[in-house]
């Protein structure tokens, strides 16, 4: 462990150009460069008790390793060790300085690393997986304007609207114990279709018995537009993972194999869809949309922008567009759930920056309620809606005094750097207070790069901002709305599919605001 006369509190209450609250940059007392690592540095520790050949599997669920994982390096102390499973070998980093270093400070010696099979099939050569860096630079290029502040702060509306869709579906439940996550998974579905698509997905609106009989006769080869997407998605992510890890067997094997490759077909006629709808002018939500840019510049001769190109960014932004805050959103709300001062709190925020005032919640009012940026980022802490990501070392080198050999798969494990207690104080408490500058010195991080939910570096997310303030705008609104209690349910049990999600659903009781007072 540091010396606590090493340790540094990241202020947490820094503005983004956006008025979103976003994390500090690094204080002025940095923290000391850690020394140099030694000549020919130390072989990195194979975690114990794995099986020979096997390793975790048939000892742990693949879907809890990221749980266990973690676990036995806290217990065990150790800063990074090597997994194996049915004999693919990995090794996990945790600490920041570690992470920074692949992503960051040395990312050229370290590419993306390759999913496989079907998954990489339905993402294939989308931002997230695009493993050329130039190839990856040219198609960020096109799709930044639709990213930047000004238009960002454009979609508070559109955010907004979702939220008051979702409040009504919610209070059509109002009283009862209700699973928040598929609804919290459709509402930023239409998200990313109105503002990033200029397309409505209606996904909330399909939650109803009318829309599943709509959806089932698209499902049989009817109208693309009537496809419930919301449950081709929750049909597709739990046997995603699995899939996406190459596993020394079939795939057909796989349990979920033909409902994941079903809802990726059903997906391209979804993308095939949206790209004829705007071509024919027939566009929906955001006029100048994230696809409006794309087709832009096929249009215009742009060699990068091929159909193919457009359809694996749909497919792309229609994960890392949805997934983040669906996640935080839903575990946010748990979590308010089951604390009523909490809720009381940015209850108490939200009315006293907006009032009673008509229309969305805007990027300039969140920027005034910093309890809210709190009880996001502490979601995004707790419950990492993508809990690792993964490199190549194309070189051998050096980490954290640690030898990697090249070829060697590092998982930069963002689960277990968020509850890495050496540098966040009582890591594993959700704690949204811990943001607000009087409370850095004694609860905020004690490295600048302790908390990444959107990486950092050449490979960040491109729409971090997005993330932010869309999660942000939505809460609010929401909470104006409907009121939370707790559902007398059993502790949540967590899963990873390709990003976090639970086992069991995410209960809380919906309640009219009136009557939650």
């Amino acid at each position: 462990m540091l010396a606590q006369q090493q340790r540094v509190a990241v202020r947490p209450s820094r503005r983004s150009s956006l008025g979103v609250r976003a994390v500090a940059a690094p204080p002025a007392r940095p923290t000391p460069a850690p020394p140099a690592p030694p000549q020919g540095g130390r072989p990195v520790p194979r975690l114990p008790g794995q099986l020979p050949h096997l390793g975790l599997f048939g000892k742990v669920e693949l879907g809890k390793m990221f749980e266990y994982i973690s676990n036995e390096e806290r217990r065990l102390g150790l800063r990074m060790v090597e997994v194996e499973v049915m004999g693919l070998k990995s090794v996990r980093l945790r600490h920041p300085e570690d992470i920074a270093q692949v992503v960051m400070k040395q990312h050229e010696k370290f590419a993306k690393g390759e999913m496989k099979g079907c998954v990489s099939e339905w993402l294939a050569n989308g931002l997230a997986t695009n493993r050329d860096p130039a190839h990856h630079a040219a198609v960020k290029e096109v799709m930044m304007p639709g990213f930047k502040p000004d238009a960002i702060r454009s979609y508070c509306h559109m955010f907004s609207d979702v939220a008051d869709a979702l409040a009504r579906v919610l209070l059509e439940h109002e009283g009862q114990e209700l699973d928040i996550e598929p609804l919290m998974q459709r509402a930023t579905l239409d998200v990313i279709g109105l503002a990033g698509f200029s397309y409505d997905f209606r996904a909330v609106e399909m939650a109803g018995a009318e829309a599943r009989r709509r959806r089932e006769a698209a499902e049989a080869g009817g109208d693309a537009s009537e496809i419930d997407v919301g449950a081709v998605w929750a049909r597709m992510m739990p046997p995603a993972m699995l899939l996406s890890i190459g596993l020394p067997m079939p795939e057909k094997w796989v349990p979920g194999h033909a409902d994941f490759t079903g809802g990726v077909a059903e997906l391209d006629r979804v993308a095939a869809h949206m790209m004829a709808e705007h071509r024919a002018g027939r566009v929906t939500g955001n006029r100048r949309s994230i696809l409006t840019y794309m087709m832009e510049a096929q249009e215009a001769g742009n060699g990068v922008m091929t159909d193919k190109q457009i359809r694996d960014e749909l497919m792309t932004l229609m994960l890392a567009g949805s997934d983040t805050t669906a996640t935080t959103l839903a575990f946010a709300i748990w979590e308010l759930s089951r604390r009523p001062e909490a809720m009381a709190r940015l209850l108490a925020e939200v009315e006293g920056v907006v009032g009673d005032k008509e229309g969305p919640v805007t990027a300039e009012d969140v920027a005034r309620m910093p309890f809210l940026a709190g009880v996001v980022n502490e979601s995004l802490r707790a419950y990492s809606a993508a809990p690792n990501t993964r490199r190549i070392a194309t070189e051998d080198c050096q980490v954290g005094g640690y030898d990697i050999k090249a070829g060697t798969s590092l998982i930069l494990d963002i689960w277990a750097l968020h509850r890495n207690d050496e540098f966040w104080p009582r890591a594993d408490e959700w704690l949204p207070e811990r943001w607000l500058p009087e409370n850095a010195p004694s609860l905020a991080p004690h490295a600048s790069t302790a908390f990444m939910p959107f990486s950092v570096g050449p490979r960040s997310c491109i729409g971090r901002y997005f993330a932010l303030l869309e999660a942000q705008v939505l809460l609010a609104q929401l909470v104006r709305r409907v009121g939370f209690g707790p559902a007398a349910r059993p502790p949540i049990s967590l899963v990873q599919q390709l990003t976090l999600a639970s086992e069991g659903g995410i209960y809380a009781v919906p309640r009219a605001r009136a009557a939650s007072a």
